[in-house]
């Protein structure tokens, strides 16, 4: 006597494109009025993900995909490789 006790089925889909770091658009630019330390700035506007090597300077405000950065005047940095801004007064 046979008995089937389990029975399990998969079924596999490609999956979306994926854009890596580095592939499609750039980070959009902009500008606009902000209060930062309770004084007005224009400041620059970064809107994305910006590209390795992209400077920074304060003060920005930088519109990330999980983040917003906001840059105070008298700071600066750049994006490094693996996407890390570091910044410096």
């Amino acid at each position: 006597v046979v008995e089937l006790v389990t029975v399990r089925a998969t079924r596999r889909e490609p999956g979306p494109e994926v854009a890596l770091r580095g592939e499609g658009s750039e980070a959009e630019e902009s500008s606009r009025d902000v209060v930062l330390g309770g004084e007005r700035h224009t400041a620059a506007v970064l809107r994305g993900e910006p590209a390795p090597g992209t400077a920074v300077a304060g003060p920005a405000v930088l519109e990330l995909p999980e983040a917003t950065v906001a840059v105070p005047p008298g700071w600066a940095g750049t994006i490094d490789d693996d996407g890390t801004l570091r910044l410096e007064r």
